[in-house]
């Protein structure tokens, strides 16, 4: 114990990354810190919390502390993206941890290739960054059923492997859910524009999509190309089909996320709506247990948030609203505002945005 009171005297008035080690030199917690000569001493402090179960776990948390490690940073934000990582990086048992991003599904669009394919997929690091990699997504079998219908409208290729000539198509062609990009059925041009408006439905950019999918059904009509208007035509009806499946929430586009969550001692569940263009276009849930991790009630939305939206930026809104905010919001929205320009964080306004959480 020796050596962490000498850990604690010597540690700096800086900002950034502090790591709690066991006798077994295990990573049981790390936190960030504006100061963390402040902040370190602050458990070894003999405080009475008005949490007792805080109080409980903080005192569980100091039992087991036996050397202290810190990182400095240049300020609170590049301490918050640290400590993201090193929570990454040794899973600490009494920190509240997200799952890593990469290990949820994503939808890939292999650019890099002539014809490129679409496939489901995790750990997009593995693969060329050429490519567009949309998500992550937490639930598999919603992404896989909007393929499905997608499909059905501009048929792609989903092969393991990248295309190559074949003599005989595939299955997928005779039931028109591929366009035969492997016996020269379909021009790379014209198999590039099914592929974009696939990206843009999946990013939740429907009413570019539908204006795009207008205008090729006009220009047939006006070409008389009648039979090719009908085709387009019978896509945009099929892309409205589709688009009502996204329950219609408001009339405006303002893209947000809506924050709902409930927690008690041993629990947090959190439900996160994303609005596009005002439709449901994707829902995120987590559960998370407690029951040994050190943490402030009042943070603990806090803590789960900034790793959520640290390793979710593709999804990115312009709003976020949540029941309840406090002022370590204001560094997750400094952060955020790096990344996307203009991002909010509040709590509801209106009887309309309550009733949505």
């Amino acid at each position: 114990m020796k050596e962490r009171e000498l850990q604690r005297k010597s540690l700096p008035n800086e900002p950034g990354v502090y790591l709690f080690t066991d006798k077994n030199n295990s990573i049981i917690y790390v936190g960030k810190a504006i100061n963390l000569k402040k902040r370190v001493n602050q458990y070894f402090l003999k405080t009475t919390y008005t949490d007792p179960f805080y109080e409980e776990k903080i005192k569980e948390l100091v039992k087991n502390i036996h050397s202290i490690e810190y990182i400095v940073t240049e300020n609170e934000k590049e301490a918050l993206i640290l400590e993201n990582i090193q929570i990454k990086k040794h899973l600490p048992r009494f920190n509240v941890i997200m799952r890593d991003s990469k290990s949820y599904p994503w939808v890939a669009i292999f650019y890099s290739e002539n014809f490129p394919r679409i496939r489901v997929l995790r750990n997009p690091e593995k693969y060329s960054q050429d490519n567009t990699f949309i998500g992550p997504f937490t639930d598999k079998k919603e992404i896989l059923r909007i393929l499905r219908d997608l499909r059905k409208i501009f048929p792609y290729c989903s092969c393991k492997k990248p295309i190559r000539k074949k003599k005989r198509p595939c299955l997928y062609y005779q039931l028109k859910l591929c366009p035969g990009p492997c016996f020269d059925d379909i021009t790379e041009e014209e198999y590039r524009e099914n592929i974009k408006k696939i990206e843009l439905f999946l990013k939740g950019e429907t009413n570019e999509l539908t204006k795009l999918t207008e205008e090729k059904m006009y220009d047939a009509s006006k070409n008389q190309k009648f039979e090719l208007a009908a085709l387009w035509r019978d896509k945009l009806e099929a892309i409205d089909h589709a688009t009502d499946r996204q329950h219609v929430l408001m009339d405006h586009e303002t893209n947000k996320d809506i924050v709902g969550f409930f927690n008690d001692d041993n629990y947090i569940a959190i439900v996160i709506i994303h609005i596009r263009e005002g439709r449901i276009f994707n829902k995120s849930s987590f559960t998370f247990d407690l029951k040994e991790k050190v943490i402030y009630k009042d943070e603990i939305l806090n803590s789960i948030l900034e790793q959520y939206y640290q390793d979710f930026q593709t999804q990115l809104p312009d709003l976020i609203i949540i029941s309840k905010t406090n002022e370590r919001f204001k560094l997750l929205t400094s952060f955020l505002s790096d990344i996307k320009e203009v991002i909010q964080i509040r709590t509801p306004i209106g009887e309309y945005e309550i009733s949505l959480l």
